[in-house]
């Protein structure tokens, strides 16, 4: 892959399917499905491709005839791996069934050919899910906002003003730029423990503040 344009990568694990878009505006991968979206954690898509890169085949199947793609677990197949470059199609990759002696040697094929092979996806095991790609930091990477909305005790607002002045109103005094930093950090390090529900327009979840 390396080389070739593409800003969609689309995986179906088990049966269930799910894509991870780049955005065109600031290169971020989302992770998208029919009911919602979610930010993708780019050094997970980084692993993913590298791996999927490595791959090399273990052993070539005779061409057989009589054998279908159910003998391989290709039809359908357990996991298949596919990037493509907005509607356009750049590869599919296919796995199925493992071997009886060893797990990991599984048969695989390039969608939409028959020539079957044997890959060894012990760095793929087990095949990637929708959560492995999931970003755990609640904001995620950002830039320095322009306004912080407080609401709770005291509903406040913290405004970024020129010469990287903060000022918090109504109030309408000068903030303490250390400790509107140490905020953003804080936030910026608060990591998402567990993914609750995902409700199209809701995201439930639990919250862990790094020390």
């Amino acid at each position: 892959m390396e080389g070739v344009a593409f800003d969609r990568i689309s995986i179906t694990n088990s049966g269930k399917g799910f894509e991870i878009r780049k955005d065109g505006t600031n290169q971020a991968w989302k992770i998208v499905t029919s009911d919602f979206s979610a930010r993708a954690q780019r050094s997970k898509v980084d692993e993913l491709l590298q791996k999927m890169q490595g791959l090399r085949v273990q052993q070539f199947v005779p061409d057989d005839p009589k054998a279908d793609s159910d003998a391989y677990g290709l039809q359908p197949p357990e996991f298949q791996f596919a990037v493509a470059n907005g509607t356009n199609l750049v590869a599919a990759l296919q796995f199925g069934k493992g071997q009886t002696n060893d797990a990991k040697q599984v048969f695989s094929r390039k969608a939409g050919e028959s020539a079957v092979v044997i890959v060894n996806r012990e760095g793929l095991t087990p095949w990637p899910s929708l959560l492995d790609f999931r970003d755990p930091h609640l904001i995620g990477s950002t830039e320095t906002p322009s306004r912080i909305e407080v609401h709770g005790s005291d509903n406040f607002s913290v405004v970024h003003e020129t010469n990287d002045v903060w000022r918090v109103f109504p109030q309408n005094f000068v903030a303490d730029i250390a400790s509107v930093k140490d905020l953003l950090l804080v936030l910026s390090n608060m990591t998402i423990v567990q993914f609750v529900q995902d409700i199209a327009g809701r995201l439930g979840v639990t919250l862990s503040e790094k020390a």
